[in-house]
């Protein structure tokens, strides 16, 4: 039964609205990070990097620059194909006219395309992604070791073992998987920019359940409620007496709503981390 598989997991973390939830800020180390899910405003303290623009043909033999925080950095030639590298950091990679073979390397790596995500097709290999403009020249950008793509009107995340795959599981267990949908791409996309500043799974969730606006989901901030809630948003079905009773003694046992909420976001029940990882998480 669900709730026997919901239990399970949460016994081995032991051992071990809906638009509009988050609103608040929190202090953690020196960093202060504003964010929420949902309509309000978002506060981001460090400013989006622009891409640098590599338009035009690109001459034969030419260096390609890579952006890497604040410092620029070259990599890579021109071998016909266009081989591009990385650095060890997060690096920022424009394509440009031709053909590309990037290799992120170490850190979250993303690659800019100049045109609308409907202009490309977006295809999983054996070693990344390959993405080829569709009609025209028909360009093509081989990916590996990228983990973002961003394009005019959208981005596409494929770290499903990163920050996008957290989020994915913390909104598939706090909202359900409704707000996985296109309409909630701004939802995804503050959530794994959240992912991305360091934040763990339980320091959002503990920050989550507190908060008013989800406890007005939940109806009460009691331990059944928040069971009962959780539940449904993983399952999609209404839990029964015995599950509710299974879960509600974890809680009742010392287990914070926070761990829980934690405990069943990372089991990841109500997701599909493989089906996603070929496609990617279209966000804003």
């Amino acid at each position: 039964m669900p709730g026997q598989g919901i239990a399970g997991g949460l016994h081995a973390a032991e051992q071990g609205v809906q638009r509009g939830i988050l609103g608040s800020i929190v202090l953690f180390g020196n960093h202060q990070l504003g964010f929420q899910l949902g309509p309000l405003v978002v506060e981001q303290p460090d400013a989006e990097i622009d891409p640098i623009a590599l338009a035009g043909e690109r001459p034969a033999g030419a260096e390609l620059a890579v952006q890497q925080g604040f410092q620029l950095a070259t990599g890579g030639g021109d071998d016909g194909v266009g081989n591009v590298s990385g650095t060890t950091g997060d690096d920022i990679l424009t394509v440009g006219v031709g053909d590309y073979a990037f290799d992120g390397g170490a850190g979250t790596d993303t690659v800019v395309f100049p045109g609308d995500v409907a202009s490309y097709s977006v295809e999983q290999t054996s070693t990344g992604y390959t993405i080829t403009a569709i009609g025209g020249n028909d360009d093509t950008a081989s990916l590996t070791s990228i983990e973002r793509v961003q394009f005019t009107d959208e981005k596409i995340a494929f770290d499903m073992g990163g920050s996008a795959g957290k989020a994915v599981k913390f909104i598939g267990a706090a909202l359900g998987t409704e707000f996985l949908k296109p309409a909630y791409d701004s939802i995804k996309g503050q959530a794994i920019a959240i992912f991305d500043s360091g934040t763990t799974m339980k320091q959002l969730s503990d920050i989550v359940v507190g908060h008013p606006d989800f406890i007005k989901l939940e109806g009460t901030n009691s331990n059944t409620d928040f069971v009962k809630y959780i539940y449904r948003t993983i399952t999609g079905q209404v839990a029964s007496e015995s599950d509710v009773t299974i879960l509600v003694k974890y809680l009742n046992d010392g287990m914070t709503q926070g761990d829980f909420l934690a405990a069943a976001a990372d089991l990841g029940l109500n997701v599909d981390l493989v089906g996603l990882a070929k496609t990617g998480i279209d966000y804003t």
